[in-house]
């Protein structure tokens, strides 16, 4: 750390350099994890400890024999750089491990070689607290909203990809101050918040490659822009079963009084392949649970949508994380592309 102080004797600036680590500014989080990648990084290249960081802190894998002495030379190495481990804050070797909140669970590793990710529920009930405290002032100011956009992707981001990212939106565009009832932008972002964390659910990662054939969605839709109607069309095909699958909607007129009622526009095509592509997981969730799936859509920004996990238009934007949220809940593992259809649903 580079510190300039003004000299009134010599009327002169100087500069002097002092060890040390300056928390609170933008650059802070940043520069910590390189010094924990430059740990994590020496320790198994020169050391040859299993090491990983997350954040501030350290998890060190191996077989129950080598812990110990794992452990303890990490530890001396890390000291050797300057700021070493709280010894009140170590916990023993064991499979379940939480760091921050997050549980990684390897208990089942040497069964079926599955891992299983998740969020403690400590972690979402703290989340859920300062949600209701913005509730009850009823507005919320932008350091308030940054620090809640903070807080949200860290309990949705390690585990759940790109879940929450559409409904979270709105807590990045307050300026000042924003109202916060019942109607308002932000109030229906974390009305969904809250709704994404009564259904937050441990994942289970299997550590080989995936052999099942995979399930194929196609999901197509159309929009009258005279009748201000469409349709809605979703086929599956499933190769274990070797059965096919197809549900249609002709008339969407009532669905598109809805989408009118979010935003009010001259097309609503993106918004009825989105709904289409929900349906699918929404009508066979027996079909694509636990499942691997490539699911082909004719329409790019809607394609481009689900697999970005977000959208700058509201009312696609609440759909594509319906779409995200379901995905969650069934650990689908889904693949989007895009399919040149021939014709419309």
């Amino acid at each position: 750390m580079v510190v300039c102080l003004f000299n009134p004797a010599t009327k002169t600036a100087e500069y002097f350099i002092i060890p040390g680590f300056c928390f609170g500014y933008y650059s802070a989080v940043l520069g910590w994890n390189r010094i924990t990648a430059l740990y994590t990084h020496l320790g198994r290249r020169l050391l040859a400890i299993p090491a990983t960081g997350y954040y501030d802190d350290f998890q060190i894998g191996g077989p129950w024999y080598d812990q110990p002495s794992s452990q303890g030379t990490f530890n001396t190495f890390v000291d050797m750089f300057g700021p070493g481990f709280d010894e009140s804050k170590h916990v023993r070797f064991d499979e379940p491990a939480v760091n921050l909140g997050v549980l990684s669970d390897f208990s089942r590793v040497h069964i079926d070689a599955t891992v299983t990710l998740g969020v403690t529920e400590e972690r979402k009930d703290k989340l859920r607290t300062v949600v209701r405290g913005v509730f009850a002032e009823r507005t919320i100011r932008r350091a308030q909203s940054t620090k809640l956009f903070g807080k949200s992707r860290f309990v949705l981001c390690p585990i759940f990809g790109r879940v929450g990212l559409g409904v979270l939106q709105p807590l990045q565009t307050v300026k000042t101050e924003a109202p916060v009832v019942p109607g308002s932008e932000v109030y229906e972002s974390l009305s969904s918040l809250l709704e994404i964390l009564d259904r937050l659910q441990p994942v289970v990662y299997s550590l080989f490659r995936r052999r099942d054939w995979a399930v194929v969605i196609l999901s197509d839709a159309s929009f009258d822009m005279a009748t201000g109607s469409g349709g809605l069309g979703v086929v599956i095909w499933c190769p274990q079963r070797r059965e096919l699958f197809y549900t249609a909607v002709a008339d969407t007129r009532k669905l598109v009084a809805v989408l009118r009622n979010i935003q009010l526009k001259k097309t609503y095509i993106t918004q009825l392949e989105l709904i289409a592509a929900v349906c699918a997981y929404i009508t066979w969730p027996d079909i694509l649970g636990r499942r691997l799936a490539h699911h082909f859509i004719d329409n790019r920004p809607a394609r481009a949508g689900l697999i970005k996990g977000s959208s700058s238009k509201p009312d696609s934007a609440r759909i594509i994380n319906a779409m995200h949220v379901e995905l969650m809940a069934l650990q689908c593992q889904t693949w989007f592309g895009f399919g040149d259809f021939d014709g419309d649903a």
